[in-house]
Formats: structure tokens, C-alpha cells, sequence
């Protein structure tokens, strides 16, 4: 956590000789809690990876104690996770995912409930285009949230460039990409437009129907058609939109051993050239051209000494410093704090196993966070949705008597056996529950006995004198009926005669 009492300039540079990128790092109050991700992917086979494509790169770091993030992607990481998962950080704390096979991060999506974090996405090392080159580079950039993307970009190359590689990401469903005015496709959240920027081509103005994420892939060296051509190696570059300009940002190149040619692409009202300074130098209006679709913006790309560099106009614009030399190259955006575009509202429910929640015209069965925008363009809903689990397997067992009728839940049952019921929980969910019922079976008794005639036998408070047999429901331990049999038997006397 670094802190400054001042406002700083922090840019993340992964260098290794031939591999070299940067990323600039976002203040915490440009942080978020919903995030899209895009990457390149890869197809390269490094030898130094048992010929396997290298992966994909996804990583997550909370700044507050028990945040609770979930995540959706339909890329395998080598934790053999997919689909939506659950992870719990605490402040500093960090989780990274590489993906199997080089399959791109792009189209999944990171949730936080509640608490702000910070996600960074790239490459481990990969070619642009795929198989373009005999060697791999690493990308790497800090990705911005949902709230602060927007919908309009001036899309232009790096100086000398042939052809750069810019990819759309769709935020929403429903998200229209156009380019100079033409549409060009229509993309649903998590999908990803792939346009290649032509050397020819001054400016391109692209405008999304939805807030998108926009990334630029400088491509392998030889893409440029060989060896030795000084126009570097692929980096991963934030397109910021038009939206998010700036009046200042402060900013340097960066060197290596074979490193030779900085630049800044800048972006900035038309109506603002007269304000536009480098190093508080203006900038000679000369040195722009207007956007072909769009004359009210207009573009530069300024060569740049080794060293520290500051950019200001009260206009506002938006640019990105690169640099590249033979086999490398690196480039980073300049942004100060990003602003957030669009108003959040959040909205807690849960709803039972089973059912549909219809939410703005969508339908969602699953535990989530769901950003949602709506046709107005102006407000991102954050639906935090639980589903309750279904509540089975609660069991009842009991005893009845043989004969009598046992309740429960509106019905009579009068035989043993297994029955289940859908009762309504305390939480207003379906619960199914299940009875056993057992039944205590009639029990019998016989009293067998003999009296000599004339006298009386005294059985269960009954008074007997002649042979007979009778029949008494008694209660037993237990508390049911007992049937108890009485057989009984009457001797006569018989009179002898003495003789005297």
C-alpha cells in the first residue's frame, strides 16, 4: 500500500530483457466493485513450458479486511476453476488464476460485494497476432471498473505502426460497436470485437451503445514483416475514453539496454489546441490532425526525450506514452483519478430454490451480483441476489397405536409408513419434509384359570362365578390398547357318601 502526501504518478513496469510492459496504477479512490476483464490469450508453444501455451493472467487484491468476491468465467484456470466461485480476501491480500491451454480471461467478470478492489489482467507471454513470431512477450495492464468505462474512444496507432490490434470488450448485453459511424457488430456482456488499426488510417472513432472495455495490442516485430524493423514487440495499452480526459498528468519513459524511441499519442478538444502543453511548452497546433468522423477532437503523436514528462491542457485530453526498439517495446495510458460515469444503484433480494427473479427484463435462478444497465445509459444497477436452499431432508418420527388416527399437516393417516409434505418455511420457501410413521401393533393377552364351583374369581375389578370366557381393552406402558382374554373354568363338587 503505497501512500504519498502528495498527488504521484505510479506506473508498474515487468521488464525482462526482449520482454517489457508497464501499467499505470490507479489510485484507490479510482477503485471499484464490479470489473470486466479482457486479455490477448495465447497460442504460442514456449519450449520452456513443455511446448504448452502460456497462460492467461487474472489477479485480484482486496484493500479492506473480509471482502467477499465472486467470479464468473468460462476459462479453466489450473486450480481447475470455472463458472462462478466464491473467494474471501482480507486487506492485502491477493489471489492470482493462470489459465489452461492460453485461453483468454476475456468475458469474465469480477464481483466484490460491497468493498473496492483492485484487478489487473494480461498475458504471460504471447504473440500479436497469434503464431506471428518465434518468440513471446508479456502483457500486463490495471484494469478499470465497470463505472468509470465509457462509450466513445479515438482509436489511433502508435507512430510507425502497421497495424495495431484494438479489442472491444462488451460491459452489457445488448452493446452496439460502431466504428466511424458504421456498426459493426452487437455484443452481449463478456463478448469481445476485434478491430485492426491500419497504418493509413489517421484516427478511427469508435463508439460503444454501452459502456465497453477497450484495450490496444501493439503487435510481435514480425508482424512488421521482419527482423530489425525498431518497431517493437507487443504491449497492452488501456484505451481510455473520451469520457475520462484529464487537465494534467505527469508521466515518464522508461529505458532499457536496447530501448530507442518514446512517444505520446494525445487526445484533446479541437477547440482546446491553443491550450495544449508539454513540458509548459505549447504544442504547435500543426502537430495535430482533426478525427476524420469526429472534427471536434483531434490527435498528435509526439516524439519524446528520455525522462520525465508533463502534459496539461485546461481543455482536457487523454493520451498514452509507449516506446519500442528492436524485439521490445512497452506503453501505458496516462490517467489521473477516474470518475465514475455512471450512477450505481444496488439492490439486495433473495428469492427460493427453484424460482425465477425478473429484474429490468431479465431473469436470473442463481446466487449472484449482477450489474445491470438499462436504456438510459446513465445507471448501472448492482443486483445482489441469494438464492435460499431448497430445504429438504428434514424428517418427523413417530409412534402411533394400532387403530388410531394420526394428524399431521391437515390429513388423517392410519397406517404405518414413509409420507412427505411441501410446507412454507419461516424464510416464505417451499420445505419439504418427510414423516415416518411407525405403528405399535394390538397387544394380546390370556388369562387362563379354574375356580371349584360355588366360588368367586376376581379378574381386572369383575366378579366370575360360572365358566366363561371375557374380553378387555387395557392400557399398556406404552399408552395404547391391549387386548387381555380371560378363560375361565368351573369345577362342580361332588358329594361322597360315608358309611358309618
Amino acid at each position: 500500500h503505497l501512500l504519498s502526501s502528495t498527488p504521484i504518478t505510479v506506473v508498474a513496469v515487468d521488464y525482462a530483457r526482449y520482454s517489457f510492459d508497464a501499467a499505470n496504477i490507479l489510485p484507490v479512490q479510482s477503485l471499484g466493485t464490479n470489473y470486466m476483464v479482457q486479455t490477448y490469450g495465447s497460442e504460442y508453444a514456449n519450449p520452456y513450458s513443455l511446448f504448452t501455451p502460456n497462460p492467461s493472467q487474472l489477479l485480484i487484491i482486496a484493500i479492506e479486511d473480509d471482502t467477499k468476491i465472486d467470479i464468473t468465467s468460462n476459462t479453466l484456470t489450473k486450480t481447475d476453476r470455472i463458472g462462478r466461485y466464491t473467494i474471501y480476501l482480507d486487506r492485502g491480500d491477493a489471489v492470482f488464476y493462470q489459465s489452461v491451454g492460453g485461453v483468454s480471461f476475456s468475458g469474465t467478470i469480477v464481483n466484490s460485494y460491497g468493498k473496492n478492489i483492485a484487478v489487473f489482467a494480461g498475458d504471460e507471454c504471447t504473440q500479436v497476432p497469434n503464431n506471428a513470431a518465434a518468440a513471446c512477450d508479456h502483457l500486463y495492464e490495471q484494469v478499470p471498473h465497470l463505472q468509470s468505462l465509457g462509450g466513445d474512444y479515438v482509436l489511433t496507432n502508435a507512430y510507425g505502426h502497421s497495424a495495431d490490434n484494438v479489442l472491444i470488450t462488451a460491459a452489457f448485453d445488448e452493446t452496439a460497436v460502431l466504428l466511424d459511424g458504421v456498426v459493426l457488430d452487437t455484443l452481449n456482456a463478456g463478448e469481445t470485437y476485434s478491430i485492426i488499426l491500419k497504418a493509413n488510417n489517421s484516427a478511427k472513432f469508435l463508439h460503444t451503445s454501452k459502456p465497453s472495455l477497450c484495450m490496444m495490442y501493439t503487435p510481435s516485430e514480425q508482424a512488421h514483416g521482419a527482423y530489425g524493423t525498431q518497431a517493437g514487440d507487443p504491449c497492452m495499452i488501456m484505451m481510455n475514453p473520451i469520457q475520462q480526459m484529464t487537465k494534467e498528468g505527469l508521466f515518464r519513459t522508461l529505458q532499457s539496454e536496447i530501448l530507442q524511441h518514446n512517444y505520446v499519442n494525445i487526445v484533446t478538444p479541437t477547440s482546446g489546441l491553443n491550450s495544449m502543453y508539454l513540458d509548459e511548452q505549447l504544442i504547435p497546433a500543426s502537430n495535430f490532425v482533426a478525427v476524420p468522423y469526429n472534427d471536434t477532437l483531434s490527435i498528435a503523436r509526439i516524439s519524446l526525450t528520455q525522462g520525465i514528462h508533463k502534459l496539461t491542457n485546461e481543455a482536457g485530453f487523454i493520451a498514452f506514452v509507449y516506446g519500442f526498439a528492436e524485439t521490445e517495446s512497452y506503453g501505458y495510458s496516462l490517467a489521473a483519478n477516474y470518475v465514475n460515469l455512471q450512477k450505481e444503484l444496488t439492490v439486495q433480494d433473495t428469492i427460493c430454490h427453484g424460482l425465477t427473479y425478473t429484474f429490468h427484463g431479465k431473469e436470473f435462478t442463481e446466487t449472484g451480483i449482477y450489474p445491470i444497465m438499462v436504456d438510459d445509459n446513465d445507471t448501472i444497477f448492482t443486483l445482489m441476489l441469494e438464492v435460499l436452499p431448497a430445504l429438504e431432508g428434514m424428517a418427523i418420527y413417530d409412534t402411533i397405536c394400532f387403530g388410531s388416527p394420526y394428524e399431521w399437516n391437515g390429513k388423517e393417516y392410519t397406517q404405518p409408513g414413509t409420507y412427505k409434505a411441501t410446507l412454507v418455511s419461516t424464510q416464505g420457501c417451499d420445505s419439504v419434509v418427510t414423516l415416518n410413521l411407525v405403528m405399535t401393533p394390538l397387544m394380546k393377552s390370556t388369562t387362563r384359570d379354574t375356580i371349584c364351583e360355588g366360588e368367586t374369581y376376581i379378574w381386572n375389578g369383575k366378579k366370575y362365578t360360572t365358566p366363561q370366557t371375557d374380553e378387555i381393552l387395557l392400557t399398556s406402558a406404552a399408552g395404547c390398547d391391549s387386548l387381555s382374554k380371560l378363560e375361565l373354568f368351573v369345577r362342580s363338587r361332588e358329594h361322597t357318601e360315608v358309611p358309618v
